[in-house]
């Protein structure tokens, strides 16, 4: 049974389409939490009352937050804090993984169609990052690239060599850094030199080597020394590679560009850790032979810093089974 309803309490309905009215929520959760990150980064806050109902401020509400947020930018420079000195998020790197076509396929009659679908989008990407990197002057600027590397034939090809290993590669001469901060960083984790450390990490992998060089001196006896040794090297690959223009400022850096390079190398090689006393004799305990270790470390490189401060820093590591 139906009643009629009087048209003076009638209402006009507004159909939303269906995409808009399932993203909805999730609009409104998103803006609340990147206003509550926002606000604990920058010292604003937003005023609830120039909301819509989706969650985003109104126009005069974006003027204000850009203005205190320029105060504030304004006052950390004041007091020398340096803005493109702020950490950033690890980028969207991605493990690529073995696809066993043929044997799936005759065996368990399947197609491993996810690692297929994540390892081209991981291509995709890398792609993408060195076609940036080709277009950026500043990050080939330090690096020794030979013409021939550079002609017009050969540069399409260039931005889908992110994993190549020869030296007619981009990344071919930075794999040597990667191993040599690979080498520094696990040498001065075992000995406990912060100096060191500082130099070759930051963010996550500054504090988790810092907290495992604590550890190892914990653990440590009397006169005790341990050194770190890496007997061969396997291989060296680069993965995945990640760019992002970075807009920590409303400023343009003095220095370089905004772009910011994430790149995560595989590491495979031979290293043993040895023990000894105060006169160099190895201690009677653990075995000291040499062993396969396989690491992914994640490198980064600020392309606005100089010096020294622009170079590859270990950022972070990703655990992976093999």
């Amino acid at each position: 049974m139906s009643y009629a309803v009087p048209l003076r309490f009638a209402r006009p309905m507004r159909l939303l389409p269906l995409r808009t009215a399932l993203r909805a929520p999730q609009r409104r959760f998103a803006s609340r939490r990147s206003a509550s990150s926002a606000s604990l980064q920058t010292g604003v806050t937003r005023d609830s009352s120039k909301e819509d109902e989706f969650g985003q401020l109104d126009e005069d509400g974006k003027l204000a937050a850009i203005e205190k947020a320029l105060k504030v930018e304004h006052v950390w420079k004041r007091m020398g804090y340096d803005m493109w000195a702020e950490a950033a998020e690890t980028l969207d790197v991605i493990v690529p993984r073995k696809i066993h076509f043929w044997r799936n396929l005759f065996t368990r009659f399947t197609i491993d169609v996810p690692t297929i679908r994540s390892n081209f989008l991981n291509a995709c990407k890398n792609a993408m990052a060195m076609y940036h990197l080709g277009m950026d002057p500043v990050f080939f600027r330090s690096s020794h690239i030979r013409f021939a590397q550079w002609s017009p034939l050969t540069a399409p090809f260039q931005v889908f060599g992110a994993r190549r290993t020869d030296s007619r590669a981009w990344l071919y001469e930075h794999k040597d850094a990667f191993v040599q901060l690979y080498k520094e960083m696990s040498s001065a984790t075992v000995q406990g030199d912060s100096v060191v450390l500082r130099r070759v990490a930051r963010d996550e992998m500054l504090k988790s080597l810092e907290a495992t060089a604590a550890a190892y001196a914990k653990a440590a006896a009397p006169k005790e020394r341990r050194e770190w040794t890496m007997h061969s090297l396997k291989s060296a690959k680069v993965e995945s590679i990640r760019t992002t223009p970075m807009m920590m400022s409303h400023k343009m850096p003095e220095t370089g560009s905004r772009l910011l390079v994430h790149a995560l190398v595989r590491i495979e090689s031979e290293q043993s850790l040895r023990v000894t006393d105060h006169k160099r004799r190895p201690l009677p305990k653990g075995q000291w032979e040499p062993k396969r270790v396989v690491e992914r470390v994640i490198f980064e490189r600020r392309l606005w810093n100089t010096g020294r401060d622009g170079e590859w820093k270990a950022k972070d590591k990703v655990y992976e089974e093999e």
